[in-house]
C-alpha cells in the first residue's frame, strides 16, 4: 500500500464519518462573525467574532492501526454585559488530539480518541480551565455509497460531565455530485456539486462548551456557549487543493451564560441540563446572524477500482 493510500485512509475517518469520499482536509482556517447580537430584556447589542483553526495529521502503524494527531485553536471575542461595551472579553481554547483507528475488518472499524484542551480567558494563564474529552466512533459499511456511524463523546466541562450519544450516516451517490454527511445530534451537511469543485450546500452545527473566565466583573467564573447554526454555503477551489467557503445563517437558541465556578449541573446529555439549579450573572445573548469564511486545505485521491 503506498503512502497516498495510508495517509487516505486515515483521514476519511477523522471528526466526522466520510466514506467513501476521495479526498481529505489535512487543515482549515475559519472566520465567523455574528453582528449585533441582542441582548435578551437590555438595550444594546455585542458583535461577536470568532477564528477557528484544525491541523490533523497522520502516523499509519501497520494495515490496521493509524495513529491520530490533531491540533485545534479557537479565539472569540464578544461584550457579556450592555453595561461593558467598552470591555469586551476574549476567550481562546488550545487542544490537541490524540487516538487510534483500527479496522476491525472491511465492513467495520473504529476510533478512539482522548481530547485534552485549555479553555479559558487565560487570566490565570494555565492554571484554570484544563478540560479532557473523549470520542468512540464505530462505522460499519451498509453498501459501497452508504456508511453507519455511533459513537459517544464524553467531556469534563467548567459545567460539569458531558454525554452526547452519537449517531449517523454518510452517503454519497455514485457520481460524487450529491452527499450527506450526518452525526446527529451535532452536525449535518447536504451539498450538491456544481462543477468540477465546487458545490452548495446546507450544513447544521450544535456548539456546547464551556470557558474559565476570571474578570473584574465576573470573578472566579465560567462562560457556558451554546449554538444551534444553520448556514447555506457556497464552496470554491481557489487552486488544485486550496478551497475557500463561504456561508450564512442564522444562530438559533444561541447563549453565552456567565455562573460562579461552583455553580455547576449534575451532568449534562447533549443539550439537557440535569441538576440546574444555576444562577446565570449576565445578560443572555439571544440568537441572530451569522456569516462566515473559511480555507480549507484538501488533498484528493483515485478511489481505488
Amino acid at each position: 500500500m503506498n503512502m497516498n493510500k495510508n495517509i487516505f485512509f486515515l483521514f476519511y475517518i477523522l471528526s466526522t464519518p466520510i466514506f467513501p469520499q476521495n479526498y481529505f482536509d489535512l487543515g482549515e482556517l475559519s472566520f465567523m462573525t455574528a453582528p449585533n447580537g441582542q441582548y435578551e430584556d437590555h438595550l444594546g447589542d455585542t458583535n461577536i467574532n470568532e477564528w477557528n483553526l484544525a491541523l490533523d495529521l497522520p502516523l499509519v502503524l501497520d494495515e490496521k492501526n493509524t495513529f491520530l494527531l490533531g491540533l485545534s485553536g479557537n479565539s472569540t471575542r464578544l461584550t457579556l454585559q450592555p453595561t461593558n461595551a467598552s470591555h469586551p472579553i476574549g476567550l481562546a481554547t488550545m487542544g490537541i488530539k490524540l487516538g487510534i483507528h483500527k479496522a476491525y475488518s472491511d465492513k467495520l472499524n473504529a476510533t478512539f480518541m482522548a481530547i485534552p484542551r485549555i479553555s479559558s480567558d487565560f487570566a490565570n494563564g494555565l492554571d484554570k480551565g484544563l478540560q479532557l474529552g473523549f470520542l468512540a466512533l464505530f462505522n460499519t459499511k451498509k453498501t459501497e455509497h452508504l456508511k453507519y456511524t455511533l459513537g459517544l463523546y464524553t467531556s469534563f466541562e467548567e459545567f460539569g460531565l458531558l454525554v452526547v450519544p452519537l449517531l449517523g450516516w454518510y452517503y454519497q451517490n455514485s457520481t460524487q455530485n450529491f452527499e450527506m454527511n450526518v452525526l446527529l445530534p451535532i452536525s449535518a451537511d447536504v451539498n450538491l456539486g456544481l462543477g468540477t469543485k465546487s458545490r452548495i450546500g446546507l450544513k447544521f452545527k450544535s456548539l456546547s462548551n464551556s470557558y474559565a473566565i476570571d474578570t473584574e466583573s465576573f470573578r472566579n467564573a465560567y462562560l457556558n456557549k451554546a449554538s444551534n447554526d444553520l448556514m447555506l454555503y457556497y464552496e470554491v477551489p481557489l487552486s488544485s487543493n486550496l478551497l475557500f467557503k463561504v456561508n450564512a445563517g442564522y444562530a438559533f437558541f444561541r447563549s453565552y451564560r456567565v455562573f460562579g465556578e461552583d455553580d455547576k449541573v449534575d451532568v449534562s446529555i447533549a443539550s439537557i441540563y440535569i441538576g440546574d439549579n444555576r444562577t446565570m450573572l449576565n445578560a443572555e445573548i439571544g440568537g441572530g446572524l451569522i456569516l462566515k469564511t473559511a480555507l480549507t486545505y484538501r488533498l484528493y485521491f483515485a478511489k481505488k477500482e
